[in-house]
């Protein structure tokens, strides 16, 4: 069986019912792949990555270079400070995409429908105003 190695996900969608996901896989050799999976294949696969990832504890430095604010097995929230984020605008299901560590094996991300991409936005415009001023007082 030949193997192609793909280097990025691009153009991911869920079907409207929510039970399978369309992506295309971008190689370096060949044309984007795309691909249609069941919606749970995803969910196994996220398992497989955390499962494989090496553990990191309260501030330490995993392996994407992420800072764990919390240790997931006390179950308590766990806060990442990602490398890289995306927004994506999803017209075909009316939603506002929301990726953190593109392309990595810590990828995430999540959808909010227009209302509540603003409302997020605005909230965190408010929230770094509140940092920045903070940091800006110790600084002085």
């Amino acid at each position: 069986m030949p193997v192609v190695s793909a280097d990025g996900i691009k153009d991911f969608s869920l079907s409207e019912d929510g039970k399978s996901a369309t992506f295309s896989l971008t190689t370096k050799y060949t044309s984007d792949i795309v691909v249609t999976i069941p919606a749970e294949c995803l969910n196994t696969l996220r398992k497989v990555v955390e499962l494989s990832a090496p553990a990191t504890g309260a501030g330490s430095q995993g392996a994407a270079g992420d800072k764990s604010m919390a240790d997931p097995s006390t179950g308590k929230l766990v806060v990442k400070v990602p490398k890289k984020w995306a927004a994506a605008a999803d017209k075909q299901h009316g939603v506002v995409a929301v990726i953190f560590d593109h392309q990595t094996p810590a990828q995430f991300g999540f959808a909010l429908n227009s209302g509540g991409a603003k409302e997020l936005a605005a909230a965190l415009v408010k929230q770094a105003d509140v940092v920045a001023a903070s940091t800006a007082a110790r600084l002085n």
